[in-house]
């Protein structure tokens, strides 16, 4: 059995292009999570100014709500000196 000659140079030239082709892969899989990254901080950014508004409601309700507690209180005891 004779073992065929290899190039060495022809099989440097495949390894290369074998790694270019799997650093092209890498690339395209590191743009593609990005973009996925990306997306999912620009939703965490709206969620957190939904939370913000969120927290601003509810405290202008709380505000409200005590204001007609003070009102309904004078109210009461203005209707009862009356």
């Amino acid at each position: 059995n004779v073992a065929p000659k290899t190039n060495p140079i022809r099989a440097l030239q495949e390894n290369i292009q074998d790694l270019q082709a799997i650093i092209n892969n890498l690339q395209d899989e590191q743009a593609s999570l990005l973009m996925v990254l990306h997306r999912k901080n620009v939703k965490i950014d709206s969620l957190k100014t939904e939370i913000e508004e969120l927290k601003y409601q509810m405290n202008l309700m709380k505000k409200t709500c005590a204001l007609g507690f003070v009102l309904f209180g004078a109210y009461l005891i203005y209707s009862k000196i009356k």
